[in-house]
């Protein structure tokens, strides 16, 4: 998986490690029960999840029978509309 500072470009000087936790922590919930995690989306085949401490939502479906989760976007709250 990517670092923080590869996907964003920036690092955090107060919580280095809070970006790729809490990416962490999310991939691992997908992986345990990949339809339970995240909002259902209005389009009925995107799920985001949101990574609170970072107001970052994580964009994915849920594809091969739920055998694989297809990450979409990583999407930051302050751009607004979703991708």
């Amino acid at each position: 998986m990517a670092s923080s500072t590869t996907l964003t470009g920036t690092t955090r000087d107060k919580a280095p490690h809070a970006f790729d936790d809490d990416l962490e922590q999310v991939v691992a919930q997908l992986r345990a029960h990949p339809q339970l995690v995240g909002r259902l989306e209005r389009d009925g085949t995107r799920r985001r999840v949101l990574l609170r401490r970072l107001r970052y939502y994580l964009y994915f479906r849920v594809v091969d029978g739920g055998e694989r989760v297809q990450i979409l976007a990583l999407w930051h709250m302050s751009r607004g509309r979703a991708p």
